[in-house]
């Protein structure tokens, strides 16, 4: 019981940033209590992506290593191995954990970490979403990219819960719009629109559950219909977050080119196959590479860059066989969306939610989740084992199957 509430301390805890960016935060502090609580007595239990994963860190340690001994690198670089062994740390022990108990948890923390963010930005931004300057909320992190990658998070995290049966319709709703205003106050456009992508599959899926498969589409399509007719209109001109996203395409840093996916790509062969290393995209390109998916390529070439794919090809295999394209729409793709130009894989929340959408129906064999098709009309729900309760008979307030 008390490591499911180190976790919900952790998630609760995600969006307060009392130090610098790249470093340590006090949830990473309480997550690695947790995970060193699980390793203790659990032992670890690789797949496909966790085995991916480390072979990644080998390659980073090996290239950040030959940087820093060769003289054109001071060993910050090894920073980005931290990055991804945590990740795979929190894979590991996910896998390994008590469902129930876990999904119970994160439920808890979700809705903590939703509160925590929505007070912090009510008090230090406030929430408008209307006026006429541009001024984006930052809350308690320390950049308004960050709360709007939290906001998403949390709402894909709430979804898997959902589709789990660990978290009610309406509450699910109520948390997703908190975390659409959260978005809207931060104006990224990345942010933005990877939520209204859960926002539009999350509107078809619950209509058509409740009616016709049909009907879902029709509604999403007359919405999305209704949505584009009011902003011609300009019905929707004083929202600051309309404003933004009418500025996509207009910017210097708006195209792939200018996010560096091909920095990997202009040099010799040894960076094309190793990447030129953290230090040395800072050096050649003047900043990281912002994509998930591309500064794994322009730090460690063709090799890590490989790698990381395969970690990204076990995610959506996961995903897909444990909640179908639902689960894909909801989880996978608005993160995808996000990562094609920001680098996300720094997020502890990010690698939460590749642990417990990939994990939710495996632990120890006493869950299977059973995830909702269009047309059904009753939420995903939960097997326990015979003779089991759920939380593994504990009967503490985290063992609940459903609790919110």
């Amino acid at each position: 019981m008390a490591l499911e509430w180190l976790f919900v301390i952790s998630l609760t805890l995600a969006p307060i940033y009392a130090f610098a960016s790249g470093g340590l935060q006090i949830a990473h502090i309480v997550m690695g209590l947790y995970c060193l609580g699980r390793l203790v007595s659990v032992r670890p239990a690789f797949g496909a992506p966790e085995t991916a994963l480390s072979f990644l860190c080998v390659v980073i340690i090996i290239r950040e290593w030959t940087a820093t001994n060769f003289g054109y690198g001071s060993g910050s670089g090894l920073m980005e191995f931290l990055y991804v062994a945590f990740g795979l740390l929190i894979l590991l022990c996910v896998r390994t954990s008590d469902l129930n108990r876990l999904a119970g948890a994160a439920a808890w923390g979700v809705w903590g970490g939703a509160i925590v963010a929505l007070v912090g930005v009510a008090a230090t931004d406030g929430l408008s979403i209307r006026g006429v300057s541009i001024d984006r909320a930052i809350g308690t992190f320390n950049n308004p990219n960050q709360l709007a990658y939290f906001a998403l998070l949390n709402s894909c995290l709430a979804m898997v819960l959902w589709l789990s049966g660990h978290m009610r319709t309406l509450t699910t709703i109520v948390l997703h719009v908190m975390m659409a205003i959260l978005s809207m106050v931060a104006l990224s456009k990345a942010g933005l629109i990877a939520q209204m992508a859960v926002s539009a599959i999350f509107l078809w899926y619950i209509v058509s559950k409740y009616s016709s498969n049909h009907w879902g589409t029709i509604v999403v399509l007359l919405s999305g219909a209704g949505v584009v007719l009011a902003v011609a209109a300009g019905f929707f001109d004083q929202f600051l977050f309309v404003q933004r996203l009418a500025s996509t395409g207009s910017e210097a840093d708006d195209g792939f080119l200018s996010r560096g996916y091909a920095v990997w790509l202009d040099g010799s062969w040894t960076s094309f196959l190793f990447g030129l290393g953290q230090e040395g995209v800072l050096l050649k390109f003047g900043h990281e590479v912002h994509s998930t998916f591309a500064s794994f390529f322009g730090k460690y070439g063709a090799i890590g860059g490989t790698l990381f794919l395969s970690f990204v090809g076990g995610w959506f295999h996961r995903t897909k066989s444990n909640f179908g394209w639902t689960g894909i729409g909801l989880t996978f793709l608005p993160v995808a969306l996000y990562g094609l130009t920001h680098n996300g894989s720094r997020f502890m929340l990010f690698w939460v939610l590749v642990a417990l959408v990939g994990s939710l129906k495996a632990a120890h064999g006493s869950v299977r989740c059973y995830p909702l098709r269009v047309g059904q009309r009753s939420l995903a729900h939960n097997r326990i084992g015979d003779g089991a309760l759920p939380g593994g008979g504990g009967g503490g307030s985290l063992g609940h199957e459903r609790l919110l």
